[in-house]
């Protein structure tokens, strides 16, 4: 499998949507070359532009989501923002780009979403799998039901990962950092598994925020998390066992 870096995307200081219009040429240029963008942010606003992407080339029956995050992502609007960090894949369901019951989320933990965001999640027909699922039933068994979910959905799949998904005690470099979360070890091995197993068609890490980051410990799990995305396409891709 050949990895090609493509360089930074440009970004527009101070104007969001100018940014997001210029990830989504990014885009749309690697897709249409045929290959894969797997994006390094960044905030997880930059999903609202790959969903969008993703949409125009797939259709929205044409992928599913795998989303691996403390926070659902699903607020209304944040501090009063519609496009934020918090608001993507609500965003991305109700402007038509996501139909939520292709999106299956893991790690889920801490006091938000609260009961009104679960509530339009379950509408939008969203799953998914709380960190108290996962200590209660064991990461292999929820994966299981998560890679079923995302293959009956869709025939490819984007996975995003946010690195507040780990515990603070392996991700302190990030911006909304939430106590009981995956170790690093149990993340890096589960998304081998999910790359091996499904077809990706795009891929992210997200919320590194090197100013908060204790001795670079967020970013070497970032840079990992990436190479374990990368590993376990290319193990699906030559047929090779990951066990």
């Amino acid at each position: 499998m050949e990895v090609v870096d493509h360089g930074d995307c440009a970004v527009a200081p101070g104007d969001l949507r100018r940014s997001h219009a210029q990830l989504a040429d990014v885009l749309r240029g690697v897709l249409a070359a045929g290959a894969m963008p797997l994006v390094l942010g960044g905030d997880h606003s930059l999903s609202l532009p790959t969903l969008r992407v993703l949409s125009e080339r797939f259709g929205t029956d044409g992928y599913a989501v795998v989303h691996f995050d403390t926070h659902a992502d699903t607020a209304a609007e944040l501090y009063g923002v519609r496009v934020s960090h918090g608001t993507p894949f609500r965003v991305a369901v109700e402007e038509g780009y996501l139909d939520g019951h292709n999106a299956v989320q893991l790690g889920l933990r801490g006091t938000w979403p609260g009961p009104d965001d679960f509530a339009w999640m379950r509408e939008a027909g969203f799953r998914w799998h709380t960190m108290d699922e996962i200590d209660a039933r064991g990461l292999q068994r929820v994966l299981d039901d998560a890679i079923a979910h995302a293959a009956n959905a869709a025939p490819r799949v984007y996975l995003t990962v946010d690195v507040d998904v780990l515990d603070p005690a392996f991700a302190p470099g990030t911006g909304t950092p939430e106590p009981g979360g995956l170790t690093t070890r149990e993340l890096r091995a589960a998304l081998r598994r999910v790359a091996s197993e499904l077809d990706l068609c795009a891929a992210d890490v997200v919320e590194v925020c090197p100013p908060f980051d204790v001795a670079g410990i967020t970013a070497l799990a970032g840079e990992r998390i990436a190479l374990d995305i990368l590993t376990g396409m290319a193990a699906r891709r030559t047929g090779t066992s990951l066990s």
